[in-house]
């Protein structure tokens, strides 16, 4: 029940009844209430702390929870990913390990491990968690589009596009790796395969803003700057939340000389993707979808910390306090072990 009403709060954009509702379906069941299991409730609350740019929190609960459930695989992920926030990238591949040996069939954990090697270089490390993932979990999307997108990287076009072709045989309703796939050809110069995949994409699901996006560029590289204009226009309609279809679209108007356009493509954009931001960035992530290599404009940075909570490392914390995170004023509350 707690879990199910605090993942309510989180989908409706209400943040902190969120965090207080897990809050208090873990200190009930430490009261004595009938809940046996409040591995969820601990998940959730940490990957919400995690999600709030709050990772010394976000370790606290992970540590708790780790305590109770040692074996638990989504709780060592929650704390993985938590020490790679705090760039404890030892720690964090001590928890990778623990999590996947926990349960081998942990796709995500698979996945979010090969991207910290891939991010600190090792290549080879990275493909070898992938294909270690792959062989336990074929049918997960996110882990073949992962992997296509570190030969990407690495400028293996062709594994790339046999892992992309591989994926969407394997998950053929899956619209990021179509995505993905489509960027990769629009790179080598395939626009007609290009839109293929893109077209299909944007098929199978209207609403993925990052598919409109790809299309309407194809079509600009092109110069049909027309049909690019109506593919904006549909994609804006789909998927209105989507901020890089306003940039994009914008761009283009303004390449074109067309600045009242540029202008209210940006009054739109911070009136209706601005009011929606905070909902979305703190809901569970998903996959992250490609960027068109058009120029920097859209890349997603390079994975960086600021954060100086060293001390609150879920590998080193002595003891957990999970702090409040309704009010300035509430006392620090520690854990009671159930």
């Amino acid at each position: 029940m707690w879990h199910g009403l605090g993942t309510l709060e989180l989908r409706l954009g209400n943040i902190e009844e969120a965090n207080a509702v897990f809050r208090s379906g873990i200190e009930r069941a430490d009261m004595g209430a009938n809940i046996e299991d409040t591995s969820f409730l601990l998940h959730s609350l940490g990957t919400l702390e995690l999600q709030s740019q709050r990772p010394a929190e976000a370790c606290a609960v992970f540590s708790e929870g780790i305590k109770r459930y040692p074996n638990n695989s989504h709780l060592l992920l929650g704390a993985a990913l938590t020490e790679h926030k705090l760039n404890e990238i030892e720690s964090a591949r001590t928890f990778f390990r623990r999590a996947v040996r926990a349960d081998r069939k942990h796709a995500h954990a698979w996945q979010a491990w090969g991207v910290l090697e891939a991010r600190e270089g090792q290549i080879k490390s990275a493909r070898t968690l992938y294909e270690s993932g792959l062989k336990e979990c074929e049918d997960h999307a996110a882990l073949w589009q992962a992997y296509g997108m570190l030969e990407v990287q690495v400028e293996a076009t062709d594994r790339a596009r046999a892992l992309f072709k591989a994926g969407v045989e394997r998950c053929p309703e899956n619209v990021h790796l179509l995505q993905a796939w489509a960027v990769l050809e629009v790179r080598t110069g395939s626009y007609l395969k290009a839109k293929e995949l893109i077209e299909s994409a944007v098929v199978k699901d209207p609403s993925h803003g990052p598919s409109w996006t790809a299309y309407a560029v194809i079509e600009e590289r092109q110069n049909n700057i027309d049909r690019a204009r109506r593919i904006f226009e549909a994609g804006i309609k789909n998927a209105p939340y989507h901020g890089p279809l306003y940039r994009s679209y914008a761009e283009m108007e303004a390449g074109q000389g067309h600045y009242e356009q540029v202008r209210s493509c940006h009054t739109v954009q911070r009136h209706t993707v601005s009011t929606h931001r905070t909902r979305i960035a703190l809901l569970h992530s998903t996959m992250p979808s490609t960027p068109l290599p058009l120029s920097n404009r859209h890349r997603t940075p390079p994975f960086t910390t600021a954060c100086v909570f060293r001390r609150g490392s879920c590998s080193r914390r002595a003891s957990t306090t999970i702090r409040s995170t309704r009010s300035s004023s509430t006392p620090t509350r520690r854990w009671r072990r159930g």
